[in-house]
C-alpha cells in the first residue's frame, strides 16, 4: 500500500503542477467516483486488483489534492485555519463513512450500493471544488515564483 500511495501522489503532484491544482483535484474526485462505481462490476480476481490499486490510487490522493488547493488559494495570515477546516471536513467521511457501510450491510444491501454511495460523495466533492472561488494570489507581496503567485496553482 505504501508503494500506491507515494506513486499516486507523486503522479497527481505532477498532473497539478501541468494543468493547476483545481483542475486536477476535480479529475481526481471525478476518476475516483468512477472507479468506485465499477467496483461494483464483478471482475476475475486479477482484474479486482488492479481496480482497487486504481481506485485507490485516485480516492487517497484527491484529498492531498485538496489540501494543496487551499494551501494556494488562501493568504498566508488564514492559511493554517483553512487548511484545519479542510482536513476537519475530510475527517467527517472517516466519521460517518463506517456508519453508513453498516447501515447498508445490515439492510444487506452493501453490494453493490456501498460501492455507489461513496461514488456520489466523489461526486460531490468534485462539485464542490467546481464551485470554489480561486482568489487572487496578489497578497501584498512578491514570492520567489514571481507577482506573488505560488507554484503550480493556475
Amino acid at each position: 500500500m505504501p508503494s500506491r500511495l507515494a506513486l499516486s501522489r507523486c503522479l497527481a503532484g505532477t498532473v497539478a503542477d501541468r494543468i493547476g491544482i483545481r483542475t486536477s483535484d476535480i479529475a481526481w474526485f471525478a476518476s475516483g467516483a468512477l472507479f468506485l462505481a465499477l467496483l461494483s462490476v464483478r471482475l476475475p480476481t486479477a482484474g479486482l486488483y488492479a481496480m482497487c490499486f486504481l481506485t485507490g490510487c485516485f480516492v487517497f490522493s484527491a484529498q492531498v489534492l485538496v489540501y494543496a488547493f487551499v494551501s494556494a488559494n488562501h493568504p498566508p495570515q488564514v492559511r493554517a485555519t483553512a487548511l484545519g477546516w479542510s482536513a476537519g471536513a475530510g475527517r467527517i467521511g472517516a466519521i460517518v463513512g463506517p456508519v453508513i457501510t453498516g447501515a447498508l450491510v445490515t439492510a444487506g444491501v452493501a453490494f453493490p450500493w456501498g460501492f455507489y454511495v461513496f461514488a456520489v460523495v466523489g461526486v460531490l466533492g468534485a462539485l464542490a471544488l467546481t464551485t470554489a472561488r480561486v482568489r487572487s494570489r496578489t497578497w501584498g507581496h512578491t514570492s520567489k515564483h514571481g507577482r506573488g503567485r505560488s507554484p503550480g496553482t493556475r
